[in-house]
This record gives C-alpha cells, structure tokens and sequence, in this order.
C-alpha cells in the first residue's frame, strides 16, 4: 500500500490517535490477532489430522487422498495422518490454504492436490473439487509470472481475471452433489 492511502487509512481508523494513544497498543493488537489466527489455523490442522471425525465426509484414520494434475497421469493416492506429519512443511500452500504433493508415478513437482469425500451417503466418492483446480492453477501461474519478471515466486499472489469473481462451484462429478449446498442442508436439518 503507497504512504499516501496508508495514512488516509491510518487517519480514517484514527490509529495512534485517540482511542488507545499509544501505537504500542496497535502492536499488541496486531499479535493478538495474528495468535488467534494461528491458533485457530493450528486447531484446524489437528482436527483434520487427528481428530476423531471431520464430519460426514471425512476420511477414517485422518487419511487424505490426492490426485494428480498432470492430465497423462491423473494419478491418486492415500496419505496417512502420520505420512502428512513428516510431509506438511513442503507440502502446505498457507495462500490457498491447500496442500500439494509431489507425484510418486510421474514425478511431477507440487501436481498433487487434495480429493475432497462427496458428503453424499449414496456416494461417498473422492474427487477432485473446481475450487481447488481453479485455485491451484491460479496461484501456479502467479508463481511463473513472478519468476519471469525476476521476483520471489513465493511471494506471489494470484489474481484472477476481471468477471471471474465467483469461483466454480464444487459439484461431485460422480453424483452430481453440490458439497457446499449438501452441508448447509445437513446443518440446517441437524440443529
């Protein structure tokens, strides 16, 4: 953000003005918040991980199934909750808030992206989700412009084109479910 828009933004909140005084304050604030959002994201993973049940659609044991982009291997596999311990560092994508494999078939680098489990009891079946291909490819290609105009590729951060605002939505290919339409019907009915 240009110096310019930071003050007007620091002037509209009136921060280091009034209210608490002091920018220490506005420091300790920012902590808090960035613990909470750490926490949270800690809970999340272990919940995922290692929690007795995900939900409707989570998978026995804290495995997690994943399957190649590549469109010649589109190869899948399981993960333990114990394998992704070991592999999570290289393996996380926090600015998509994914997770991405290297291929064991075709070798392919960061290829591998997380199945989603249809919630669906009559299916139960694993896929890829729209979301998380458009996001992945997103963030690829943000990553190859940065590198060609001589920047950090992990500093990118995908844009997506001007009428793209709606991400895709996730439907199983399998049944045909609409996972986000599914959970809210389920939540609704169970309480």
């Amino acid at each position: 953000m240009s110096e310019m828009k930071w003050s007007l933004a620091a002037k509209r909140l009136d921060l280091g003005r009034g209210g608490s005084g002091s920018p220490k304050m506005e420091y300790v604030m920012v902590a808090v918040l960035g613990l909470i959002i750490l926490v949270s994201l800690g809970l999340t993973l272990h919940s995922v991980f290692f929690g007795e049940s995900g939900g409707p659609g989570a998978a026995p044991d804290g495995e997690l199934h994943f399957q190649c982009t590549v469109p010649t291997c589109n190869h899948e596999f399981v993960k333990s909750g114990k394998d992704m311990e070991q592999l999570m560092p290289q393996a996380l994508m926090p600015e998509m808030g994914g997770l991405q494999l290297d291929c064991p078939k075709c070798g392919a680098k960061s290829t591998c992206l997380m199945m989603n489990k249809c919630p669906n009891p009559k299916c139960h079946k694993y896929y890829l989700s729209a979301p998380t291909v458009a996001n992945a490819k997103a963030m690829a290609e943000a990553r190859a412009a940065a590198a060609a105009a001589g920047k950090d590729p992990k500093m990118a951060v995908p844009t997506f084109p001007p009428g793209s605002e709606q991400q895709p939505q996730d439907i199983c290919p399998h049944c045909t479910t609409n996972r986000v339409e599914w959970y809210i019907n389920y939540y609704k009915k169970k309480g």
